[in-house]
């Protein structure tokens, strides 16, 4: 009788280690399916990523810039041959603690270059992600790698939007694109550690 009653406890025991185990690769099964789910492997989410390739990227741009409603940015330069505008409508924030935008400069003699760029905030980088004409679409920027923002360089534009306009504290100034947009505006007001010209 006692083998018996060993025999059944000891199948019992079986039974229950055998169930513990199909629960944990059920769960393991189970948390599979849900990382499919993660935002990060949607498509539409990696285009947002700092380092998404120009496949993603491509499916999120901006229209082109309307150039009556730019908004004017000066470097730090005394004298400039350029005159620089940013598309307040182009404005996003993205994962990463990055901010993008439309830059367009114009020169003198009337040449035009627009260009969708992005601002890394914590890390001090730049990345040009296109280029475009006028009277043409976007295009695959030749160097899209980021490249970092020059402490030193008052002269450009990016170090511009970087201290304090669009980037505070080692991310954007705003999570909101409304007050981006009014930092933008205001731009003398927000910007620190560059000399801006003031024409007026």
């Amino acid at each position: 009788m006692k083998k018996h009653v060993v025999a059944a406890r000891g199948w019992s025991v079986r039974l229950s280690i055998a169930g513990v185990a199909l629960g944990l690769l059920a769960g393991c099964s189970s948390f599979g399916k849900q990382e499919k789910t993660f935002e990060e492997d949607l498509p539409e989410y990696r285009a947002d990523l700092p380092d998404a390739d120009w496949a993603a990227i491509s499916t999120r741009l901006p229209p082109l810039p309307d150039m009556k409603n730019l908004i004017t940015v000066e470097s730090g330069m005394v004298q400039t041959s350029f005159t620089y505008g940013v598309d307040p409508n182009s404005l996003r924030i993205d994962p990463g603690r990055i901010v993008r935008f439309t830059l367009v400069s114009v020169s003198d003699m009337g040449a035009t270059n627009i260009s969708y760029e992005a601002i890394r905030c914590g890390m001090r980088e730049v990345r040009n992600i296109a280029i475009a004409r006028p009277d043409q679409g976007w295009q695959r920027a030749y160097n899209d790698t980021w490249r970092p923002i020059e402490s030193a360089n008052r002269t450009a534009v990016q170090n511009v939007l970087f201290k304090g306009v669009l980037c505070a504290g080692g991310g954007p100034a705003s999570m909101s694109l409304d007050v981006l947009r009014q930092r933008l505006k205001y731009w003398r007001q927000h910007a620190y550690g560059v000399e801006a010209r003031d024409n007026q």
